[in-house]
């Protein structure tokens, strides 16, 4: 499913460790957990691929989408 994906992706991305240590005692399904772990990806690939202060329509072009 879907949260095995963001998991997958995560820990890919070495973002699950920082998860962790903001939110512990939680782990995946959580409505928090899930929504930071999302949250820290999107901070991942804005700084990775440069698109801070850019307008949101760059981020979604540089996803291919």
């Amino acid at each position: 499913g879907d949260v095995y994906k963001r998991q997958t992706s995560c820990d890919a991305l070495g973002v699950s460790p920082s998860v962790d240590a903001l939110l512990p005692g939680r782990r995946w399904h959580d409505a928090l957990y899930d929504a930071l772990a999302s949250l820290l990806v999107v901070r991942f690939l804005v700084r990775e691929l440069k698109l801070s202060g850019q307008p949101l329509e760059v981020f979604g072009k540089a996803l291919g989408r």
